[in-house]
């Protein structure tokens, strides 16, 4: 079987380190196994996902370097689609036309209604509820528009995902997804759980920790490849004891297996750590050409200033430099 996963935000403008990590997650593993990695453009909040915020996204991809193989998806575009398979469900007597609060009638997918659900989380392991405790769900809306549920499986049938790699926000969704997957008829892709990002007092990481999205880590100073890096061991491990690696070694390195099932740290010291150890591991050339061309650009670099002595200063200030803004320019 051919490894296919995705990267399926909601873009709005500002590209959060949970979903990236999510995507970093995805495309080593689809590196790994020599698989696809693509890109699903989840853009039905019309309000918020415009043209920018989604061009945003797309700029945060490529300074990562997460390169898609195949164009996106605009999920936008494919409303017919998931609403066609609503109305077949609707004929089989898998979900019905219900009218609330009012309004016109919505669809509603019906939930087993006894026994026990249960699915194999690559991260968590098994993860079980009674059918009891869960309820039938909208798929469609009142006015016609599809909910995220449907759209969701809908889109992963028709891209033939495999492995559905996300947050573990979304592990009692998962439980609604295996059952539209079999009432479509459509195989079960498997399913990995990431844990949630935390800070230094064990709650989810946001705004206000400090930098939470991508945009504010480059305006920082911080490297593409530091970024990249330190996302990829939030929640995994490579089973020794290196930290700074590049994105070749990080994908050999990538199994699902490593991938740990317990909150992921936060930790502001070692990601400003692993900056300063990319730079000090860039070639003496390429540092050299950033430190004097920021001095030049400061006036403090003159016509005449003695080779030897600025070569000095370079090889004392790489092995210190953990941004390239702490050179004067």
């Amino acid at each position: 079987m051919s490894v296919r996963v995705r990267f399926a935000p909601s873009p709005t403008g500002n590209v959060h380190i949970g979903n990236i990590r999510a995507a970093i997650f995805n495309w080593l593993f689809a590196r790994h196994e020599g698989g696809r990695f693509l890109l699903r453009i989840e853009d039905t909040d019309r309000e918020r996902s415009t043209g920018e915020a989604i061009r945003t996204l797309l700029d945060c991809m490529a300074w990562l370097g997460l390169d898609y193989d195949e164009e996106p998806v605009y999920q936008s575009r494919q409303t017919a689609r998931h609403l066609a398979v609503a109305g077949e469900l609707v004929r089989r007597g898998l979900a019905y036309r219900d009218a609330k609060g009012g309004g016109g009638p919505c669809t509603v997918f019906r939930m087993p209604g006894e026994g026990r659900l249960e699915y194999s989380d690559l991260v968590k392991g098994v993860i079980r509820k009674k059918a009891e405790d869960t309820r039938d769900f909208v798929i469609v809306r009142s006015d016609g528009t599809p909910v995220f549920h449907l759209a969701n499986v809908v889109d992963d049938i028709d891209m033939g995902i495999t492995h559905i790699i996300r947050g573990d926000d979304h592990v009692e969704n998962t439980f609604k997804h295996i059952e539209l997957f079999k009432a479509v008829g459509a195989p079960v892709p498997h399913y990995a759980h990431l844990p949630m990002i935390v800070n230094s007092r064990g709650k989810p990481y946001s705004k206000r920790d400090g930098a939470a999205f991508v945009g504010e880590f480059k305006e920082q100073g911080f490297l593409p490849q530091t970024l990249f890096n330190f996302l990829a061991l939030l929640g995994w491990a490579p089973g020794d004891d290196r930290e700074v690696m590049t994105r070749d070694e990080l994908a050999a390195a990538f199994t699902l297996d490593r991938c740990k099932s317990s909150a992921a740290r936060f930790d502001l010291k070692k990601l400003v750590w692993m900056n300063g150890e990319y730079i000090r591991r860039t070639p003496r050339g390429q540092y050299a050409e950033i430190f004097a061309s920021r001095l030049r650009d400061a006036g403090l670099l003159r016509p005449g200033f003695p080779q030897e002595t600025l070569d000095g200063i370079i090889d004392q200030m790489q092995v210190r430099t953990k941004f390239y803004s702490e050179i004067p320019a």
